[in-house]
């Protein structure tokens, strides 16, 4: 009697898997790039400093996230905060991607000032001017794209992108990205690169389905 028991359940669990398997969904896609220039905050325009990034061309990374519309989703965010690091006047990573609540740490690894600020809605702060060996760190407690300056040098910036749930990617732009096993529901895809350049794309998924989306990044 008891091994028809264990039958029957090892049975119905096998064909819960299954059901779930069928059920589950996939987004898949890729992304381009257009143009090579990223905008600076007006506070380079006025001083009549050439803007970040211009004439040069951003990493050719990408960070891609699927955002749930129609249900509210906790990312896990861990006590070590992420890094972006000021070095060789450069951010180092330029691109990063980091979930609600996480905080990350700016230190400088230069043998000058630096002062990192964004006026990105998500998160907008000033950190000031520090030397070489100190850091200072910022919490983002909003999901949302956050662009990155550095008040003495116009040419360094960065991109942080604040995710409410854990599926993203980084990926080369000639990449393709794939994010299975999804439920069904309304999602947003959105993508971004260092200097920026996003898009987004709103989907309504259906159990079992497969869609494609094509990313153009301007």
């Amino acid at each position: 009697m008891q091994t028809l028991i264990t039958t029957i359940v090892l049975l119905v669990v096998a064909l819960l898997m299954d059901a779930e398997k069928l059920s589950a969904a996939e987004i898949r896609g890729n992304v381009a790039l257009r143009g090579v220039e990223t905008k600076a905050p007006a506070r380079y325009v006025v001083r009549g400093q050439n803007p970040a990034g211009s004439g040069t061309t951003a990493s050719g990374m990408v960070a891609v996230a699927v955002e749930p519309l129609d249900s509210r989703r906790t990312p896990v965010v861990t006590d070590t905060p992420y890094v972006m690091a000021q070095e060789n006047t450069s951010f180092a990573p330029n691109l990063l991607v980091v979930p609600v609540g996480a905080r990350v740490t700016f230190p400088n690894r230069d043998a000058i000032f630096h002062n990192v600020f964004s006026y990105s809605p998500p998160r907008s702060f000033d950190l000031g001017r520090y030397p070489k060996g100190e850091t200072r760190t910022v919490r983002f407690e909003e999901s949302g794209i956050v662009r990155i300056f550095c008040e003495i040098h116009a040419s360094m910036y960065a991109t942080i992108l604040v995710v409410p749930w854990d599926r993203y990617q980084l990926l080369n732009s000639q990449d393709g990205f794939s994010f299975p096993d999804l439920p069904a529901g309304q999602y947003r895809v959105v993508a971004v690169d260092a200097s920026g350049r996003r898009a987004k794309s709103d989907i309504d998924l259906k159990n079992g389905q497969i869609i494609n989306v094509s990313l153009t990044l301007e």
